[in-house]
């Protein structure tokens, strides 16, 4: 049985850098290579694309970027003739399907999703369009109330409006009732994302969340079951 060809993109210009690099050394450690072949691609901080060839087991920490001997300049080809990872030595490795086990900001917005639609290469998760509007939690409750679809309550902010905890905020979050969590718009689910307990830790909170993007949102507490698939 021919082995199908993943290609797990990882790292990214992203707040969510370090995370991700956790992800992907999971995914990796539990494909079975009996039916996959792993190519791993992964994009630093600064925006270089490099096609990593080592052990699994340095990615996590960030040492695969520094392991000259096992990393090469490499990209994904937008042509949709080619549909492989292009190699600065000239090799392209056919990939059949894209993984991208990517964080926040220029990953899981629609950015990455547009490069392999482009591509005509088929990727794991929703499209373009989906990841952009649910990477954009404001944009998304927008939406999800236009079509009632139950969600938690919250204060969207932006960062221009924004001067300081004004009484109309504190008396918005008084309505929600404590704890409440303060998140940026477009980030992940991690950095910048704050559980305030009381006022006194409203402002520094927000702060938090002005500093990953220009819309905050102050969001209801709920208690339930968290499920991830």
């Amino acid at each position: 049985m021919n082995k199908i060809s993943v290609c797990c993109l990882f790292g990214g210009v992203s707040t969510e850098h370090e995370i991700s690099l956790i992800s992907v050394t999971s995914v990796l450690e539990n494909l079975d290579r009996e039916k996959y072949d792993a190519v791993m691609l992964g994009i630093t901080k600064s925006g270089r694309w490099l096609l990593y060839e080592g052990d699994v087991s340095k990615i996590a920490s960030g040492e695969w970027e520094r392991d000259l001997e096992h990393t090469s300049e490499a990209w994904i080809s937008p042509s949709r003739g080619v549909k492989a990872v292009c190699v600065e030595d000239g090799r392209k490795i056919p990939i059949d399907v894209v993984f991208p086990v990517m964080h926040g900001a220029n990953c899981e917005d629609g950015t990455i999703q547009g490069l392999l639609t482009l591509a005509g290469i088929p990727f794991v998760g929703p499209d373009c369009e989906a990841s952009a509007l649910c990477m954009d939690k404001a944009a998304a409750k927008t939406i999800l109330n236009s079509i009632g679809v139950p969600q938690a309550r919250a204060i969207i902010i932006d960062r221009a409006e924004y001067d300081g905890c004004s009484e109309r905020i504190l008396a918005e979050c008084e309505r929600l009732g404590y704890p409440l969590f303060v998140k940026p718009s477009r980030a992940g689910s991690s950095v910048g994302v704050s559980k305030v307990r009381d006022t006194a830790a409203l402002e520094q909170a927000l702060s938090d969340a002005f500093r990953i993007d220009r819309t905050a949102l102050i969001e209801e507490y709920i208690i339930g079951r968290e499920v991830e698939v």
